[in-house]
């Protein structure tokens, strides 16, 4: 079984609490969603899909209050990545639909795709 490793990065967007979508732009690396947080009042909904509204879902975070009420400010609650649709290819951007208004911020914790360097593996 081979072994590659692959440097790790993270896509970052933070707006003023509101609703709404944003395409984020692929520079031309293809990668895969590893993991994705959000940051908001509770109820806040993060979708991120491949290159439009209608595109795969790739991720969901749902920031929600542990205790059930409130409207506490929740940092980088995390999400739920579907693996099935979490690799982009260099030509495929990122959409981020924001359907309740209290979320500021979405993480993306990616790796690239297509292998890395190879390890020697005994």
């Amino acid at each position: 079984m081979p072994a590659n490793i692959s440097s790790c990065f993270a896509v970052e967007y933070t707006q003023a609490a509101g609703t709404g979508a944003v395409t984020v732009t692929n520079p031309g690396r293809a990668f895969r969603i590893l993991s994705c947080t959000g940051t908001g009042l509770t109820t806040a909904v993060i979708t991120i899909r491949k290159n439009t509204g209608a595109g795969a879902t790739a991720g969901v975070v749902n920031v929600l209050n542990a205790a059930g009420g409130g409207s506490d400010t929740l940092a980088d609650q995390p999400g739920t990545v579907t693996l099935a649709n979490a690799d982009f290819l260099y030509s495929d951007n990122i959409h981020i639909t924001i359907a309740t208004a209290n979320a500021t911020e979405v993480k993306l914790y990616c790796v690239a795709t297509g292998g890395g360097e190879a390890l020697t593996v005994s």
